[in-house]
């Protein structure tokens, strides 16, 4: 495993990459998400080529949102392997795997209230966007909502409408 190193994302939050290349698709999934733009999926491209902590969480969150009985056993082989590269991870990036597991798991309660730590104690994106990636994500927990506008799954694999990959 490369070593990591850490970058920062959009919102000026560390992030934790094994590849500086891998950087403009976290962005895809960071601003696609937050706006609920299709883009998002993009970075499911990278789930066989980075290891890095957050890119394996991300893909486990892009899963977990399918409405799909399947959803939470596609998610847990990216939850895995962000787990096993969690050491080289932030405080901030081991909560939102915590948080991303809980949800798996279906420990709703657990998921948001970690979600709302994160919030709490990185407000940043909140200031910049208009909304937090985990707040987001705990609003949808908390109301069973877990569609994504601009995505489904097509035989097990997470697609843009309208398409097959």
């Amino acid at each position: 495993m490369p070593p990591a190193t850490l970058h920062a994302d959009s919102f000026g939050n560390p992030l934790t990459l094994d590849d500086a290349a891998s950087l403009p698709l976290v962005e895809d999934f960071a601003m696609g998400f937050v706006s609920t733009e299709a883009r998002a999926v993009n970075l499911l491209a990278l789930a066989d080529s980075d290891a890095s902590p957050m890119v394996q969480a991300y893909c486990a969150t892009l899963h977990l949102f399918a409405e799909s009985r399947d959803a939470a056993a596609n998610a847990r082989p990216f939850l895995a392997k962000a787990r096993a590269a969690a050491e080289r991870a932030t405080p901030r990036e081991r909560r939102y795997i915590a948080a991303i597991e809980a949800w798996a798991e279906g420990d709703v309660a657990k998921a948001i209230a970690l979600h709302t730590e994160q919030a709490r104690d990185h407000p940043r994106p909140a200031r910049q966007a208009g909304a937090t990636r985990d707040l987001a994500v705990a609003g949808d927990l908390a109301t069973g909502n877990r569609s994504y506008r601009g995505q489904e799954f097509i035989g097990g694999r997470l697609c843009r409408h309208g398409g097959s990959g």
